[in-house]
């Protein structure tokens, strides 16, 4: 069995059946795995029996029980978020666990959200869970080489005498007669093929593999369960293409193994995506499952479901003053729920009670949602990202506005816990993260909303060269003797802000999500103003006159940021630009190189990975 030591694997319903078994594999081959289950208590005695059976298993990492309940979306995401804090990498995720009503039952079992229970569980459910984790996934992929998702379908997505095909104008099965136990568990399997089919097509070229399964039909599974006491086994058996004297049960020792095999990438398997497999052969699926047209429909139609928060959702990094203090209230006032990413939440508070006791426009109760966010701890932002999205679905609009300066003459650097030069840990590679983190939730909230924006708060201190060097990508920390002063390293974390915008523009394009950089202007509250008091001259070495009037005001610069984040005309379909009192201008040469994107987005990813 080949190592994978320290890889990470979610298996869904892992406590018992063929999740129980393939979680023994994954774990004796060197997986952690995550056994994402409704049960902990099922789950903690799963793995006390495991860790029992064989030595091989008792290593104290191998097991992570984490409660999930996939009929309940706030549930998934709660778990999600538990997992981004725990883990950074996720190799392979198995959505496994199942549920049916009983075949003959003619009511419908709805969860907390009036949706028909098995389509939740076995389908919705774990389409949420699956693109919340997408951009981990693809990040795993870029690093690593590989990440899998396996879906575990069903031959029962097959058989058509005595049901009938999906009902897109009614997939909850609520028309008079449309709805049985055996209806809902069969349409739920074809989605999950529909599921798998899509998710192939949209990872292609990311390293991400996607594929379906059938596993044969389990004693210990539910629809087996359930079948048993059903007159119509037989025939359902029969039209799936079985004759009698097939074995058609199989053991979930025998499942699992195949499980495992297309999970962890086994050779002939490394490189196989949207397919479906029974006893490790990739075979047909149905008519209506093989449609890239209902491969759509079930996408729209399941984003439409999961999508909650209909006021939009921005987040503001140093939200609690100065220019993101301003931008905030405008946020707030034009209806958004602010996100107020802060490293003091006391500081945060203050500034909500300050502002809404300033205006009765800005007193609505989920206009503001202050969040502790130290940017230059990048332990921090991943805590911040999962808290995030527990309580968000979309977000709208991204401001990476938080900003950090040593005294300029300072010719000592000063290190966050990484040993990072802080300058460019916080101003660079925090947000760097963070917005990393949320780049699928930008994603998905183009895709159902029509856009989504970034906005990079950078500063004309980049083009300066004045007693500042370019950019040196053997010594991006400045560690070298006479490298590092605190105008340095601010001129070149405002470069490579610059940098972060266009490599970001270029990757998006045509998703929806766009992305831009900004000057706001010399802000006297900013840390470049009272990092430096040489400020004068830096401004007329940089080719200012006395007669211009270099300042601006919070308000000023926080109404251009508000335009071209909350996408105001003609800034609704600008990317990749860089901005400065509502006009665009050009960067400095070394920001405008394609090469010095691609080289620091590759440095970044290492040093924060």
């Amino acid at each position: 069995m080949p190592s994978h030591e320290n890889e990470v694997a979610i298996v869904t319903g892992a406590n018992s059946g063929i999740g129980l078994e393939v979680s023994k594999l994954l774990a004796s081959s060197g997986f952690i795995v995550v056994m994402a289950c409704r049960s902990l208590d099922r789950a903690n005695q799963a793995v006390s029996a495991m860790q029992n059976e064989t030595t091989s298993l008792k290593s104290s990492g191998s097991f992570v029980p984490i409660r999930l309940d996939l009929s309940d979306y706030d549930s998934v995401r709660k778990f999600v978020s538990e997992f981004l804090a725990k883990f950074s990498r996720l190799d392979v995720l198995i959505n496994n666990a199942g549920y049916t009503e009983d075949v003959t039952i003619k009511n419908r079992r709805l969860n907390s959200k009036g949706h028909e229970m098995t389509i939740a569980t076995n389908h919705l459910g774990h389409f949420l869970l699956t693109k919340l984790l997408l951009q981990t996934l693809k990040d795993t992929a870029s690093r690593h080489g590989a990440a899998r998702i396996l879906i575990v379908s069903s031959d029962m997505h097959k058989v058509q005498v005595g049901f009938h095909g999906l009902d897109f104008d009614d997939l909850f099965m609520e028309r008079p007669g449309s709805f049985s136990g055996a209806q809902a568990y069969k349409s739920s399997k074809t989605m999950n093929i529909l599921h798998c089919r899509k998710l192939a097509r949209i990872l292609e070229g990311t390293g991400v593999y996607v594929n379906a399964l059938h596993p044969g039909f389990i004693p210990t599974t539910n629809i087996m369960r359930d079948y048993s006491k059903c007159t119509q086994c037989f025939c359902v058996c029969c039209f799936s293409g079985f004759c009698c004297c097939c074995r058609i049960t199989r053991t979930p020792q025998e499942a699992a193994e195949h499980m495992f095999n297309i999970a962890a990438g086994v050779p002939p398997y490394n490189d196989k995506s949207g397919l479906y497999f029974y006893d490790g052969r990739a075979r047909d699926v149905s008519e209506e499952a093989s449609l890239p047209a209902n491969e759509d429909r079930i996408w729209e139609w399941s984003e439409a479901r999961m999508a909650t928060n209909e006021s939009k959702v921005a987040i503001v990094t140093g939200a609690n003053s100065g220019i993101g203090l301003e931008v905030t209230k405008l946020l707030a006032s034009s209806g958004f729920i602010v996100v107020m990413a802060c490293r003091s939440l006391d500081r945060a508070n203050q500034a909500v009670a300050a502002m809404q006791n300033e205006t009765t426009s800005l007193k609505s109760s989920g206009s503001f949602v202050p969040m502790q966010l130290d940017l230059s701890d990048y332990d921090s932002v991943r805590k911040f990202v999962s808290e995030f999205l527990a309580k968000f679905s979309r977000l709208d609009v991204l401001i990476n506005n938080a900003g950090y300066a040593e005294e300029f003459s300072r010719q000592q650097r000063n290190l966050n816990s990484k040993g990072h030069e802080m300058t460019i840990a916080t101003n660079h590679l925090g947000h760097f993260l963070l917005t990393k983190m949320l780049l699928q939730t930008l994603k998905d909230t183009a895709s159902r909303h029509g856009a989504a924006r970034v906005l990079i708060v950078s500063s004309d201190y980049h083009t300066y060269t004045f007693r500042v060097k370019p950019l040196d990508f053997d010594d991006l920390f400045m560690e070298k003797p006479g490298a590092y002063s605190g105008s340095q390293a601010y001129k070149n974390s405002k470069a490579m802000n610059i940098l972060h915008c266009r490599k970001l523009a270029r990757m998006l394009e045509g998703t929806g999500v766009y992305v831009n950089a900004l000057h706001p202007g010399f802000i006297p509250t900013t840390g470049f103003f009272r990092g430096c008091m040489r400020c004068f001259f830096i401004c007329c070495f940089s080719g200012f006159c006395c007669c211009c009037r270099i300042t601006r005001t919070p308000q000023e610069a926080a109404g251009h940021m508000f335009n071209i984040a909350a996408g105001v005309p003609p800034y609704e379909d600008k990317s990749g630009l860089y901005f400065y009192d509502g006009r665009s201008k050009p960067t400095s040469a070394e920001t405008s190189l394609l090469a010095n994107e691609d080289l620091l987005w590759e440095w970044s990813e290492a040093v924060t990975s």
